[in-house]
């Protein structure tokens, strides 16, 4: 009977997702960087209001996220709007 109770108890430990942000991996980060360049280069033939339309789009993506100030000075850097 001990062992049932205890297997029982240790049981939503062992199933229990991690609150913690799972770390990038390195195919991941090079995909990342892949993108990163090519939305650059995107950036860099379009027009200043073209630009500030496809960042406040993307702001407004992360908000409904609540991906946080990070993530959206991230995105400012990339398309080179400050």
């Amino acid at each position: 009977m001990r062992f049932r109770i205890g297997k029982v108890a240790d049981a939503p430990t062992a199933n229990r997702n991690s609150d913690a942000p799972k770390e990038p991996t390195t195919p991941n980060i090079a995909d990342l960087k892949a993108m990163e360049a090519a939305l650059v280069i995107r950036a860099a033939h379009m027009s200043a209001d073209q630009r500030n339309q496809v960042t406040n789009q993307a702001i407004n993506i992360l908000r409904t996220n609540n991906a946080g100030p990070e993530a959206e000075a991230e995105v400012r850097r990339i398309m080179g709007v400050g």
